[in-house]
């Protein structure tokens, strides 16, 4: 992510075709263009999870692991091995997490999806907070408007995997990290530790 927004700096600010558009785009309202980014990367991580043939977990494969595992915590069985055997062999926090939207919504992978589909939104969100703190608010909306259309980010969305949440929380303690610096407050630092430290429990 860092090195994504890093490239579409030095890619956006050296390209003069983009001129035109980048000062229109600076004519807007801030809180304008933030609306219409995160409203289009919604409706495409929407539409990915609807049109897509995919149908997760495939066998075999790290989803279809997780997956056994959220409905392993879900009823009460554990955090277990296919041997039946309590195991730390992969980080227990996006099962648990999924555990517990499977507790109150049911076994249903759609429920899963949709909540992707949020914690994507909030991820563009927080790489244009990020990107705003370190060069200004149009830095910000071109950045997080490129990485909505980035196609992985968008089809990884279909698929239950540790990264999504894990990336929110690296985010939010990226962005507390960079604000403390820039105003410091132990608050945030605290937070921001605490956001990196629990990140680790999902990757």
């Amino acid at each position: 992510i860092v090195s994504f927004i890093l490239f579409a700096s030095l890619f956006l600010r050296r390209r003069e075709f983009m001129r035109p558009l980048l000062l229109k785009l600076q004519s807007m309202a801030d809180r304008r263009a933030v609306t219409i980014i995160l409203s289009l990367a919604f409706l495409l991580r929407l539409g990915w999870i609807l049109w897509s043939p995919h149908v997760p977990p495939a066998p075999i494969t790290e989803d279809a692991q997780i997956w056994r595992h959220a409905r392993n915590l879900a009823s009460g069985v554990g955090f277990i091995s296919l041997s039946g055997e309590y195991t730390a062999y992969r980080p227990i926090g996006y099962p648990l997490f999924l555990s517990i939207l499977i507790r109150a919504f049911g076994p249903h992978l759609m429920v899963a999806e949709l909540v992707n589909v949020l914690v994507g939104v909030l991820n563009v969100f927080f790489i244009y907070l990020i990107s705003k703190k370190l060069e200004s608010g149009l830095f910000g909306a071109w950045v997080a408007f490129v990485y909505t259309l980035y196609p992985t980010a968008i089809m990884s969305t279909k698929l239950l995997m540790d990264e999504h949440l894990f990336i929110l929380l690296w985010l939010i303690g990226i962005y507390l990290l960079i604000s403390d610096y820039q105003k410091p407050s132990y608050k945030k630092f605290l937070l921001a530790s605490l956001m990196v430290g629990v990140s680790a429990v999902f990757r």
